[in-house]
């Protein structure tokens, strides 16, 4: 076994333990004068955080453990989270008291790989003081990185693609102007001098430039529409279906808009696309026009839908969604912004030791899960996963 065949399982450790983003999570990302084994990035709350980690096959002795520790220094300011990582001996932390004491004091995150190839958080990462171009190269990287396809060169056009998505998904409208979306992704003019280290060649950059690059690639493609204006630098580029094909989750803007501003239904289906932007899913259109009810299977997700109105004549949209790897969710989104989150299937029992106990606890999973069971119907969300049909008793009802 060689130390890459680590990365797999750390990468999966991000995923799932980190809420680091799939498109956004890999390994061996160059910088200009160091390489970090694996990479993740999370996006929550509008925050993007960066992870860097580097391994070793082995976590033990002075070699080993003090060499990755010292590599960890070249990741200093360019991620939040640092982590080393790698497969452990015998009386790991009897061994390398030092070494761990020196991660803790650094805030430097450890984790271990056992026999079973089962990983675990030692220590956890502190949160480590980042400077903002150094992040934002790191974003950069990432991107590049992730949205090419079969070794091909990332061009700047893609950037340009990709921003316009970001721009449109956080102003709830699909056209904006080319000038506007330049302006967003070099909101510093320092940005310009990273992506021209990171692309190579002596690009210049300026928006006149850029738009003739976007023309070149993208001109008469199906995957963005084109509004002419007799300056080329105001001419509006306009996201559609396909756009979604081609474009990966929110990574590359700085600033969000404050979409709470919109008021109306276009807002409900923009906050409902942000919370799932990592998976690219959206509302059908047809169904936001003339609020249908609906589903949407794709990712993983089992995502039930309906729109209503309240007493006070509010438009608001419910949604369920259901997905293996996490716990359910029952949400109601209003047109002025508000999210509500309402009744989900418990996904776990609580067990006790005391048997009177242990019965008031499971009458009570049953109880709750068998009336969100009857909410669901109520709304014609009829549609249910293994999961969720386990969670609810249902299929002791179809055995019988």
């Amino acid at each position: 076994m060689e130390e890459k065949d680590l990365y797999p399982i750390v990468e999966c450790f991000l995923f799932k333990n980190k809420g680091c983003i799939e498109d956004y999570i890999g390994n061996e990302l160059s910088f200009k004068h160091f390489r970090t084994d694996v990479f993740g990035v999370s996006i929550n709350d509008e925050k993007k955080r960066v992870y860097l980690l580097e391994g070793k096959l082995y976590l033990d002795g002075r070699d080993s453990f003090s060499k990755v520790i010292s590599e960890t220094s070249y990741l200093e300011g360019y991620a939040d989270y640092i982590y080393i990582f790698g497969r452990i001996k015998d009386k790991f932390k009897e061994n390398n008291l030092p070494s761990i004491k020196e991660c803790e004091d650094k805030g430097i995150g450890i984790l271990t790989i056992d026999s079973n190839n089962e990983i675990h958080e030692f220590l956890k990462a502190k949160k480590v003081p980042i400077n903002s171009l150094n992040k934002k190269e790191a974003l950069f990287r990432v991107f590049n990185k992730k949205f090419k396809s079969n070794d091909q060169k990332t061009y700047i056009a893609d950037y340009i693609l990709q921003a316009t998505y970001e721009y449109t998904l956080n102003t709830s409208k699909k056209c904006a102007k080319f000038i506007d979306i330049y302006n967003e992704l070099f909101s510093k003019e320092e940005y310009k001098e990273l992506l021209r280290k990171i692309l190579g060649g002596n690009h210049i950059l300026n928006a006149k430039g850029m738009r003739g690059a976007f023309e070149k690639e993208y001109g008469g493609s199906y995957y963005i529409g084109i509004i002419k204006d007799k300056k080329v630098i105001e001419d509006q580029l306009c996201v559609n279906e396909k756009t979604l094909e081609k474009v990966k989750p929110p990574i590359l803007l700085d600033n969000y808009k404050n979409v709470q501003s919109f008021g109306d239904i276009e807002l409900i289906a923009n906050i409902f696309a942000k919370h799932f932007a990592h998976w690219k899913i959206i509302l059908p259109e047809e169904d936001i026009k003339n609020r249908l009810s609906g589903y949407i299977q794709y990712g993983g997700w089992l995502i039930q839908y309906c729109f209503g109105k309240d007493e006070t004549g509010n438009e608001y949209l419910d949604y369920y969604a259901s997905h293996r790897m996490t716990d359910d969710s029952h949400v109601r989104i209003y047109e002025d912004g508000r999210k509500e989150s309402l009744p989900a299937l418990y996904t776990f029992l609580l067990l006790s030791d005391d048997p009177i106990k242990a019965k008031q606890l499971k009458d009570e999973y049953e109880e709750h899960n068998h009336q969100v069971v009857k909410m669901l119907n109520e709304k014609g969300f009829d549609k249910f996963t293994i999961n969720m049909l386990l969670h609810a008793g249902m299929d002791k009802e179809q055995k019988k």
